[in-house]
Parts: structure tokens; C-alpha cells; sequence
């Protein structure tokens, strides 16, 4: 799991931000959270997925999380391709 980045700590901080993520998705679908907070999270999200080294860890674990993120996140990827 390592290989696909340079250090150990940059796939930790990678699936610390999924998480995070997720969460965030999750009180959106939920509306428990501001709409304009959702809205700075989703444009923090798009940064992300420029980051071809967060990318690979997404592809690595991605099958961790919920199918309605799975299918949220991938959606974003196809967007920036």
C-alpha cells in the first residue's frame, strides 16, 4: 500500500482526508451541515483530485467507504478528466 506513494505518512494523510471527506458528504446528504460550508468542502474535494498521488490511494481504498461515496467521488474524477 506504501509503493503508491513516496512515504508512509502521505498515505496516512491521504485516507485521514477520505475520511474526512466522507464525513462531510455524509452531513450533506443528511442536511447537517451548511449548504455554503458544503460548498467550500466540495471545492477542497476538486483540489484533491488534482493530486495524482491522492488519486491512487483513492483507488487503493475506495472500496472502505459507503457505495453512495464511492459513487459521489468517482463522479468528481470523471468531471476532472
Amino acid at each position: 500500500r506504501f509503493s503508491i506513494v513516496d512515504t508512509p505518512e502521505e498515505y496516512y494523510v491521504s485516507v485521514a482526508f477520505l475520511d474526512l471527506f466522507e464525513f462531510m458528504f455524509r452531513l450533506h446528504k443528511t442536511k447537517t451541515i451548511d449548504p455554503l460550508l458544503w460548498q467550500r468542502w466540495n471545492k477542497l474535494v476538486h483540489i484533491f483530485l488534482t493530486i495524482p498521488k491522492f488519486k491512487r490511494v483513492w483507488e487503493e481504498t475506495k472500496s472502505s467507504h459507503t457505495v453512495e461515496f464511492i459513487e459521489f467521488f468517482d463522479s468528481l474524477q470523471d468531471l476532472e478528466e
